[in-house]
């Protein structure tokens, strides 16, 4: 059954054109990939950009292959996506950006943005009972809330993404015929 929470978030995917599933599915990707990579720091260091003037650049090929992989990709795709995402040195603040966003919302911000930290961006996770305390919750809200968070966390990665490449297009950065839909 879906909360009203969840209702507002998922009618957020659709006027982006986007499945709320989808939308899910990516954001607990994501997350779960960047929790990973954090931890074993295992970052693709060939992918990393440390000439600064190479930085731009390199954020318009992952937001656009990001917008790409949102409107229909495989598995596949996307997990070779997030592993080069993950790669790059600007990607923490771009996460963490998100998160504070979604801290913002009321009554539900403060409770996601905590549900995702404890569960994806901690130093040390917890599980079980210490996880639900920890994130303030009960079991059963838990999974409810941590799967309206991931859903939240990628529609707003998706408007980001999507806000930016439509300011690029706007100033003539990128060229307007090869626009995403």
């Amino acid at each position: 059954m879906a909360t009203k929470d969840f209702d507002w978030i998922s009618e957020m995917c659709r006027q982006a054109g986007l499945d709320p599933k989808r939308v899910k599915d990516s954001g607990e990707y994501l997350l779960g990939s960047y929790s990973k990579a954090r931890r074993s720091r295992r970052f693709n260091a060939s992918n990393i950009i440390s000439n600064v003037k190479d930085v731009p650049a390199e954020k318009r090929k992952i937001r656009r292959e990001y917008l790409l992989l949102m409107k229909g990709a495989t598995k596949k795709d996307h997990k070779e996506f997030v592993w080069e995402a993950l790669s790059v040195n600007w990607i923490d603040e771009k996460i963490q950006m998100i998160i504070d966003e979604i801290a913002g919302y009321e009554e539900v911000g403060e409770v996601y943005k905590n549900i995702l930290e404890e569960t994806y961006l901690k130093e040390k996770l917890l599980k079980g009972e210490a996880l639900y305390r920890a994130c303030g919750v009960g079991r059963s809200s838990y999974f409810t809330k941590r799967a309206e968070a991931c859903t939240l966390f990628g529609i707003l990665t998706y408007r980001y993404a999507k806000r930016r490449e439509d300011e690029d297009v706007a100033t003539g950065i990128i060229d307007a015929t090869v626009r995403l839909a």
